[in-house]
């Protein structure tokens, strides 16, 4: 909308593209655009009075034109080619800072060392500020610091981790639109060495989720039973937080709140002793399999579970609650040297005895490929001269199979002829399983043996 002086009078000038033409108010008309006439070098409009000389209208129509132009078209601040960092020598940017600079990379390792003249080795602190222009889509942020940060990606608090650590990796994921949109981390150096360091990548459709390749995909619940959806993601590269009264993550309080870690990990084979420390609640699973259970209040306990694991990749799942108090949450896990001995187990049967009867028997291992493995390749002969034959060393998955007992297979022969048969599933035969610590007898009648 526009007002001028047209004719010695105000009129309100407006596009109506209802009616192909502008809208001159007072009185209200419309003036179609095929009225207005090119003549002589200028523009006219022709009405009942015939023409007259536009050039105040058609010069307002443009400068309407342009208005609507600028007034639609999205405006957005330039992306920023370098960071303006500020620095201060306090460690809560107060006060006037000591030094502003444009820096092309956040990528500093200070060491023990100043980041510029006139700037504390040690207490000082720092902020970045910098518009970049990304496409729409996810993207994952992540900073290196010694001591502490903050950081927001378009005005949303990313990462909070505002207190003194040694050198820390830290990763947040936000969605972003289209366009520029404004970065600010906030740093402190305490003592000691300093590192600040940021970057970030757009998590694409293909994308792989880190908790898949080794770091641990943290899930945030404003609860203690874990349950709707996650109120704040991120991905951790240690579980090894102790929160004392304050809160983990962004949007999540300081007390009943809950956290899911998972994440695959290649294991070189062997046992393993997982140790976690937490205050209060926690479980502990690995592959699916829980192998830590203590789902209650306490103060801050250690606790320790050993597994054995075959090489290759495995999923490990740590799932915590906090009720109030002091929120503490560990994971750690080595090799133990603490070997388990392997459970053994043995078969009582029996077989015409030798040497009288060309007899002997078979025992057979269920893998865990599901096959069968031949325990006795040359066969077992009984020289009790009841046939009683006791065959002992067979070793006990318990880790597979638990209190359920390994299966075997048990065949006699005589004469090359199969004369007694069982736990052979794949031919119907029923099962039969081996017990560690136990005598376990095959189903047919034996005698006792002869002494």
């Amino acid at each position: 909308m526009l007002l001028l002086n047209y004719a010695r009078a105000p009129y309100k000038l407006t596009l109506d593209p209802s009616v192909g033409g502008v809208n001159l108010s007072q009185p209200p008309r419309y003036m179609p655009l095929h009225n207005f006439v090119w003549q002589d070098g200028r523009w006219w409009q022709h009405d009942r009075n015939g023409l007259h000389p536009l050039l105040v209208a058609i010069l307002a129509v443009l400068l309407a034109l342009a208005l609507i132009l600028f007034w639609t078209t999205p405006i957005h601040a330039q992306s920023d080619p370098n960071w303006q960092a500020t620095y201060w020598n306090n460690m809560d940017l107060s006060g006037a800072p000591v030094m502003v600079r444009d820096e092309s990379d956040l990528n500093h390792d200070w060491g023990t060392g100043s980041p510029a003249a006139g700037v504390n080795s040690d207490h000082f602190s720092a902020r970045w500020t910098r518009w970049v222009d990304f496409d729409a889509g996810r993207y994952r942020f992540n900073v290196r610091v010694d001591d502490g940060v903050r950081l927001w990606v378009s005005n949303s608090l990313l990462i909070d981790q505002w207190r003194d650590q040694p050198a820390t990796e830290y990763s947040g994921e936000i969605y972003l639109t289209d366009g520029p949109a404004p970065i600010r981390m906030e740093y402190y150096e305490n003592e000691g060495y300093a590192v600040a360091r940021l970057d970030w990548q757009r998590l694409g459709e293909t994308y792989i989720d880190p908790g898949e390749v080794g770091e641990w995909r943290a899930e945030f619940y404003d609860n203690r039973d874990l349950s709707g959806s996650p109120d704040y993601v991120r991905y951790d590269y240690a579980i090894d937080y102790d929160w004392g009264s304050g809160h983990p993550a962004p949007g999540i309080d300081d007390d009943n709140f809950s956290v899911r870690w998972t994440r695959v990990a290649y294991f070189s084979g062997g046992r393993y002793r997982f140790k976690v420390t937490c205050d209060d609640g926690v479980r502990l699973y690995v592959d699916g399999k829980r192998i830590m259970d203590a789902w209650h209040d306490m103060s801050a306990t250690r606790m320790t579970a050993d597994i054995s694991l075959s090489q290759g990749k495995h999923t490990v799942r740590l799932e915590y609650y906090e009720h109030n108090g002091i929120a503490v949450a560990k994971l750690t896990w080595d090799t133990t040297e603490e070997r388990e001995p392997q459970k053994i187990g043995n078969i009582i049967t029996c077989a015409p005895p030798q040497p009288y009867n060309n007899a002997w028997v078979k025992i057979y291992r269920r893998t865990d490929a599901g096959d069968w493995e031949d325990m006795t390749p040359k066969g077992i002969g009984a020289i009790d001269a009841t046939g009683f034959l006791k065959i002992d060393g067979l070793p006990v998955d318990v880790e597979r199979y638990g209190d359920l007992g390994h299966p075997y297979c048990v065949e006699v022969f005589l004469d090359g002829a199969l004369i007694n048969s069982c736990g052979n599933t794949d031919k119907g035969e029923n099962e039969f399983r081996v017990f560690p610590s136990m005598d376990n007898y095959t189903p047919w009648q034996c005698p006792r043996p002869a002494s």
